[in-house]
């Protein structure tokens, strides 16, 4: 499989753009703000260039922590990826990171 199938597999999404730029634009995150703080891969079966696939992004989970710098959102997001006939063939997780603004005075 291409490396950029993976790394950019927002790209192949409906919207068209990572799920936590889709929260920014809808005023939910501040974009400014934001870590990329994980990304795994899992491969079900090999995937064959030129193969179509189906994406579905969902947000996983939404957790608050306290940092040594003050408060975290940690955001957990899936992207599933599934072939013609329903198999699911790839899962990619990723992990964001929004700061809290601190105010400086």
């Amino acid at each position: 499989m291409p490396p950029t199938l993976p790394v950019c597999s927002h790209i192949y999404s409906p919207s068209g753009v990572p799920p936590i730029v889709s929260l920014a634009d809808a005023g939910v995150v501040d974009r400014g703000r934001i870590l990329q703080a994980g990304i795994e891969f899992e491969w079900h079966r090999p995937i064959a260039a030129g193969e179509r696939l189906r994406v579905h992004d969902r947000l996983l989970s939404t957790e608050d922590k306290v940092g040594s710098r003050g408060a975290l959102r940690v955001f957990t997001f899936v992207s599933e990826f599934w072939d013609p006939e329903g198999v699911l063939t790839m899962t990619i997780r990723t992990t964001n990171i929004e700061r809290a603004h601190v105010d400086r005075g």
